[in-house]
């Protein structure tokens, strides 16, 4: 890992905040969860959200793992309609007009950070 492990929630945090994520959700802060839990369990090539992670947030915040996926969905949403189409298409080198899924939020977040 390349990145102290300490100092990732903070770096995972910037790059949401910079997407224009809201804070005040709470699909924001399981989004920074899941992609914290990839990034220490060394599971970026192989993401499996409903198999490995949701489970994991489930238990920690006693919610159902349906609950967290629909509170990410609703916080990727809202950034989406928030955020302008040129930042979104610069961000994740898109070339339409796309959303970016849950995946792929995850994949370039940790890309750019340990690059």
């Amino acid at each position: 890992m390349a990145i102290n492990v300490v100092k990732m929630k903070e770096k995972i945090k910037e790059e949401i905040i910079n997407l224009g994520f809201d804070m005040s959700l709470k699909g924001t802060h399981y989004l920074i969860e899941c992609i914290y839990i990839v990034y220490v369990e060394d599971k970026i090539d192989c993401i499996n959200l409903k198999e490995d992670i949701y489970p994991l947030l489930s238990k920690k915040y006693k919610k159902k793992t349906n609950n967290i996926k629909c509170d990410i969905n609703y916080s990727i949403t809202s950034m989406y309609n928030r955020c302008s189409v040129k930042r979104i298409n610069k961000y994740f080198s898109f070339f339409d007009n796309n959303k970016p899924t849950t995946k792929l939020i995850i994949y370039t977040i940790l890309n750019k950070i340990m690059l």
